[in-house]
């Protein structure tokens, strides 16, 4: 599973947070899911409006939609319009890519958050040609809105200076560039006030809920690890090897650890839980990447890449709300994905959904022309079998005939986050849960004989002599 985002809301007002521990959701690699958890989609507007980005497909990082792990253009070696002292960060602080992908200029939350302010904080675009290509009658749109900005932050290990660098200088070292969904917008890395304002490292987001200093307003706020982690936990493998190379956060395969991941998890839903944000709150945690493990459900497929390959969507994955209004021990049988949390923060926050942002609209309406596909854009409206996430909330305590649940009630104590295994390695027995793959006490789909989980690591065969043991 991977584990890559977090956007939290909340507001004390007539809204309660949502602090999305936004694990990625859907399919494919982890650029398009860190681009789609704000956009509800990869890309597939601005391809429709530019077809010669869909063309690039053996030749550079810039095809869209978005379908591989390409670098942001901001903070490349081709990003002319920034600043030397205001640059984007690079993957774990190297040299600047020199094949990154295109400058994405489709309506994302960011851009709706601006709200009636929009036209102000555009204004402060470093080269608004190149950045607001795509979204001129949105702006105008989102700019006749009657409310103010939403608050947001999109909070990411390794962006910025963090509690593991030395020196008092940001290493970036356990920084993943292609996880930022924001930094792939001009309008956003781009645009000095808006980076300034938002994006920060994983580290700044425990201290401003340790400081109560989120805005009063309320907002929604994305948290995010990296390739280390801020516990300085490492595996419990006793392969050196392994220690060295695992101790990333996010839940990917190649170089994080699961249990350091569910740590990060934990320390996040315990910073809220734990702080005054709890009772306005709510936390959503997805998962991307199903690491090859078949869905006995067949995936409904709504639309297609310019190669024809399958963007959306993918195997089942888990989705998990947290909220001191949720409805607690039930699983709910709504269809949900990229798309849903976004409708429910639009819902949240009176935002137009970006589906039915002009230019948005407009793109969608020409992919259908052009390509004979319907849903060739944002998710979060005009497309079939994506919920908005309420079902999940209880309505007695919404409404006050119920009582909240505590925030005990989802706290983990702090002692076993970071005493590996958790929970003593009794993993789905802890909660008296049987795996659907466990049948009269018997695994039915073992692991193969010779399968090495880590073979770049730990190259060999397992059941062969010599293996170091993982």
């Amino acid at each position: 599973m991977d584990c890559n985002t977090v956007p939290f809301l909340w507001n004390y007002a007539d809204r309660f947070t949502l602090f999305d521990n936004f694990f990625d959701t859907v399919i494919g690699p982890s650029t398009p899911n860190a681009i789609a958890m704000i956009s509800g989609q990869s890309g597939v507007t601005q391809w429709v409006k530019h077809p010669a980005l869909g063309s690039n497909y053996t030749t550079t990082n810039a095809q869209l939609p978005v379908t591989s792990d390409p670098q942001p253009f901001w903070g490349s070696a081709l990003d002319v319009f920034t600043p030397p002292n205001e640059k984007q960060p690079t993957e774990s602080g190297g040299a600047p890519s020199t094949n990154p992908a295109s400058n994405l200029t489709f309506a994302t939350l960011p851009l709706s958050f601006m709200q009636n302010q929009i036209v102000n904080i555009t204004n402060n675009d470093l080269n608004p040609a190149f950045d607001l290509l795509d979204v001129q009658a949105d702006i105008k749109k989102i700019a006749g809105s009657p409310y103010g900005p939403v608050n947001w932050g999109w909070y990411q290990e390794g962006y910025d200076l963090e509690p593991t660098d030395t020196g008092g200088t940001a290493s970036h070292l356990s920084y993943i560039a292609h996880h930022n969904g924001p930094q792939y917008f001009g309008y956003e890395a781009n645009n000095l006030g808006e980076t300034a304002s938002h994006l920060k490292g994983l580290g700044d987001f425990y201290t401003a809920i340790a400081n109560n200093a989120l805005p009063a307003a309320g907002g929604v706020f994305y948290v995010r690890g990296g390739y280390d982690n801020l516990d300085k936990l490492v595996p419990r493998s006793p392969s050196p090897a392994v220690q060295a190379d695992f101790p990333g956060n996010d839940d990917h395969p190649g170089y994080s650890d699961a249990q350091i991941s569910e740590a990060l998890l934990a320390d996040s839903i315990n910073a809220i839980a734990g702080s005054p944000y709890w009772s306005q709150s709510a936390i959503i945690i997805t998962y991307d990447e199903s690491d090859g493990l078949y869905d006995h459900t067949q995936p409904v497929i709504r639309s297609f890449d310019p190669l024809g390959v399958a963007l959306d969507q993918g195997p089942r994955i888990p989705g998990i709300v947290i909220s001191p209004y949720s409805v607690a021990h039930a699983i709910s049988h709504e269809a949900a994905e990229h798309g849903s949390i976004i409708k429910f923060i639009d819902e949240l926050f009176n935002l137009t959904p970006l589906a039915d942002l002009p230019d948005e609209a407009g793109a969608r309406a020409l992919g259908e022309k052009t390509y004979g596909q319907k849903y060739l854009g944002p998710s979060d409206d005009m497309t079939p079998g994506v919920g908005d996430l309420f079902s999940a909330f209880d309505n007695a305590r919404l409404t006050g005939a119920a009582a909240p649940l505590p925030a005990q009630y989802a706290m983990i104590p702090a002692a076993q986050v970071v005493s590996l295994p958790h929970a003593g390695g009794q993993g789905c027995r802890a909660l008296q849960i049987t795996p659907t793959d466990v049948v009269n006490g018997v695994v039915i789909d073992p692991a193969p004989q010779d399968f090495n989980p880590r073979p770049s690591t730990n190259p060999g065969t397992p059941y062969l002599g010599g293996w170091p043991s993982n």
